[in-house]
């Protein structure tokens, strides 16, 4: 009988054992899957929120900062806007220089060739925005930049990849109509508050909890200050294409050498500019500007006003229209030049050139469409 008892806890005991060994390999599973989906591995590559490891290209803090910020989709990580920014710590200038996502680009033998050996399945026309399709999200960024560089012939000192929602807080298209991208106002706005280093460095550090980047916050923090200083009331803006021509996508000959150009330039800018269009009328240029309310709505012309300044308009006046209501908002300019920037602003307001009483180099009369 003892020894009956004997084997019957033998046998317990073992099959305890066993049961704890069947959960802990179990648990070790569920925590490893849980890991590698928090990491961004056991699922689709949508997370940007850390920064790459990977050493495709090296990231490089110089003092012409060019950093080629991408817009991702969350779901399809497809890349839907380019922006390389341009920023020169000496003059402190800032060039913003779009190029379309839907780019195709044609890349060399040589830079072809080095693609292949990552994945070969890589087209050697590739559509800018499809990166993704062929490498990991942790690469894919950095040989963007390696595309980016040949067909810009420039060496990109790093990248950011945004969520599209990220992407958005920070940027807009301008009002020239040609796609080109800038800062949004509340954006440059609340960056020229800042008196203090230590306050772009808690943005840097905000920035840095959504974006994915081959450059390390703390090569990234030297940079504050000379942000502190930006020239904000004068960003240029501009925007490049590929063309095709004698079966090649390429560059324009107006675009082969423009971000050769602006690194190039050691003047601070003294006005904003849109490459390709005109010269953007600012406060800064003595342009005077009236509005008048005409819809009986109260507080409409400094909400009008409000937006203008924001944007670095000077606004001399504002009051309410002694004339007739208006449904449709009238720009009355003493240039034609002047009005198309305003456009924006309003629901399809009719602009005309006349004489404005007063000194007035631009009158804006607000309908009741834009209330």
């Amino acid at each position: 009988m003892q020894a009956q008892k004997v084997v019957k806890k033998t046998i317990i005991l073992t099959f305890k054992i066993i049961l704890y060994l069947c959960l802990f390999i179990v648990v070790g599973a569920i925590s490893y899957k849980t890991t590698l989906y928090l990491s961004g591995s056991g699922k689709k590559n949508t997370s940007t929120n850390h920064s790459s490891t990977s050493e495709v290209v090296q990231a490089k803090p110089d003092a012409i900062a060019k950093n080629l910020i991408l817009s991702v989709d969350e779901e399809t990580a497809e890349v839907q806007s380019i922006v390389l920014e341009i920023f020169n710590t000496n003059t402190k200038n800032i060039d913003l220089v779009t190029i379309p996502a839907t780019t195709k680009v044609e890349m060399s033998q040589e830079l072809y060739s080095k693609l292949l050996e990552a994945n070969e399945k890589v087209p050697q026309i590739i559509t800018l925005s499809d990166i993704g399709q062929y490498f990991d999200q942790s690469v894919a960024y950095e040989y963007e930049t390696l595309i980016l560089n040949e067909f810009l012939n420039t060496n990109i000192s790093f990248y950011s990849a945004l969520l599209t929602n990220d992407f958005e807080q920070y940027f807009k298209k301008t009002s020239s109509g040609d796609g080109a991208y800038t800062f949004k106002s509340d954006v440059v706005s609340k960056w020229k508050s800042y008196t203090e280093a230590e306050q772009y460095l808690d943005d840097l550090m905000n920035y840095y909890e959504q974006v994915q980047s081959n450059l390390k916050l703390a090569d990234r923090k030297p940079y504050t200050s000379y942000y502190l200083n930006a020239n904000y009331a004068y960003i240029h803006t501009h925007i490049i294409k590929e063309q095709y021509e004698d079966g090649q996508y390429q560059l324009s000959d107006d675009n082969k050498n423009l971000v050769e150009s602006i690194i190039e330039n050691d003047s601070t800018y003294t006005s904003s500019k849109v490459t390709d269009t005109e010269v953007l009328t600012t406060s800064s240029d003595g342009v005077k500007i009236q509005i008048l309310n005409s819809t009986g709505i109260s507080g409409l012309a400094a909400k009008y006003e409000a937006k203008l300044k924001e944007d670095g308009y000077a606004v001399a006046n504002i009051g309410n229209y002694t004339g007739e209501k208006q449904t449709t908002t009238r720009i009355i300019v003493k240039e034609s030049s002047l009005g198309k920037h305003f456009e924006s602003y309003f629901n399809s307001p009719m602009v005309e050139v006349n004489t404005i009483e007063g000194g007035y180099d631009i009158l804006i009369i607000i309908g009741s469409m834009d209330a």
